[in-house]
């Protein structure tokens, strides 16, 4: 899957991703990172199905699903809302998923990637495209990752 740091996502395949990255925009304080306060979902109904939201730990980083959206839980078939990633996916550490949610937990850029993922139920490969955005509560240190997955072939 092909993934980069962006200031403003690609040109992408589903027009969800860009509005996701717009409110995320639109809810930036004048200084520092959007935090989960600024965050209100009632604004945004039409995307919640594809978010997720990942709490951030530090020292080591772990992350842990902090909400999933319906879309996601039909995709993969089971709901993994207050599990650990690194219990949830296979050898979750060495993926490019694992890198993106950590660089930008890291550096509190949004971060975008493309490519194919796997659906538990079927047991088949769908192209999908992600972006992971940064909430912090100060303004500074992220605290939770926004998500958004949009499966390309459904």
């Amino acid at each position: 899957m092909s993934s980069f740091e962006i200031s403003s996502p690609p040109t992408c395949r589903r027009d969800e991703i860009r509005s996701f990255y717009d409110y995320w925009l639109s809810i930036h304080p004048a200084t520092g990172l959007p935090g989960r306060q600024h965050f209100d979902p009632l604004e945004i109904p039409r995307l919640l199905a594809n978010i997720w939201l990942l709490d951030v730990f530090r020292e080591p980083y772990r992350f842990r699903v902090r909400l999933v959206g319906t879309a996601i839980t039909d995709f993969t078939g089971r709901d993994v809302t207050g599990q650990w990633c690194h219990d949830v996916y296979d050898n979750f550490e060495d993926t490019d998923g694992f890198s993106c949610i950590r660089a930008c937990a890291v550096n509190g850029k949004p971060q975008y990637r493309m490519g194919n993922v796997i659906s538990n139920l079927e047991r088949s490969y769908t192209a999908a495209e992600r972006i992971y955005l940064p909430l912090a509560s100060n303004g500074r240190d992220v605290d939770i990752i926004a998500v958004m997955t949009q499966y390309l072939d459904r």
